[in-house]
């Protein structure tokens, strides 16, 4: 039954996907399709996202009504794939994002958007500095995330027979590296703009191979913390997707993640 949804869902896309990249709603296309039964839409805002290298493209999809599984959680209704989902083979569609400044990744797919403002009412950006300021896009906060594996459409529940899907995106976090000085007080050593930050690792040899993290001259890494008072140890790679991330919401809980290093007394070989 899977299978068959992927073909139905590969034919339709790529007649989709043409006609939004070419920004024109053709209704000719549409009645067709609704005659033979393809009256669910999904369109999902990929929120300002590259789109198979294009910008600012809606990807639209149209379903049979008729084409209903039954989940093992109970639900009856149209499953849907997201789509970049590997699933689709060579009808995988591409996405990413970047501003210029700063890549972006994905955290997910929600039913619900809403606008980042100001007490004032006037836009903020992802950063919560105001859009006049920075000129990025609009923020917002997402409710309602997709679960792929397990959501269905109820073609009676959607509004028009279209159900809309807004892709979150999040900026890579800044990884900022602290180092104390003579005085005991720490600095600023560095900085990465990453998603997951990789720990030193060393070799069979006794070689430390630094990874993300800063080398600093006559010092060797001994261990990092999360925290000034150096209680909370970083002891394998640091997946910012998992650690800093609301999904609930489809935001960041902070772009700026500080790490404090610490430095052993021996002097070893560094790669």
């Amino acid at each position: 039954m899977k299978n068959k949804m992927i073909r139905i869902l590969a034919a339709v896309a790529l007649i989709a996907l043409a006609m939004s990249l070419a920004a024109c709603a053709n209704g000719n296309i549409y009645d067709k399709l609704a005659d033979d039964g393809y009256t669910v839409k999904v369109r999902f805002d990929a929120g300002g996202a590259f789109v198979n290298d294009t910008q600012n493209v809606t990807i639209v999809e149209v379903f049979n009504k008729d084409d209903v599984v039954t989940t093992s959680a109970g639900k009856t209704g149209i499953a849907i794939l997201a789509p970049d989902d590997p699933i689709r083979g060579e009808d995988k569609i591409t996405l990413s994002k970047n501003d210029g400044t700063c890549l972006y990744f994905p955290i997910g797919w929600y039913r619900e958007r809403t606008p980042v403002v100001d007490v004032n009412g006037n836009p903020l950006d992802v950063f919560g500095v105001p859009v006049s300021e920075s000129k990025r896009e609009q923020a917002y906060t997402y409710s309602g995330k997709w679960d792929f594996d397990k959501d269905v459409i109820d073609p009676a529940e959607l509004t028009d027979g279209e159900l809309i899907l807004y892709a979150a995106w999040a900026p890579s976090f800044t990884y900022e590296f602290y180092s104390q000085n003579e005085a005991g007080v720490f600095e600023k050593i560095g900085s990465k703009q990453k998603i997951t930050l990789e720990i030193p690792t060393v070799s069979a040899s006794g070689k430390i191979n630094m990874k993300d993290f800063p080398k600093v001259d006559g010092k060797v890494f001994a261990s990092a913390y999360l925290n000034e008072s150096l209680t909370e140890e970083i002891s394998e790679n640091l997946d910012g997707r998992t650690r800093f991330v609301d999904f609930e919401k489809g935001i960041a809980t902070t772009h700026v993640v500080k790490v404090y290093i610490t430095w052993s007394q021996e002097q070893e070989s560094v790669a």
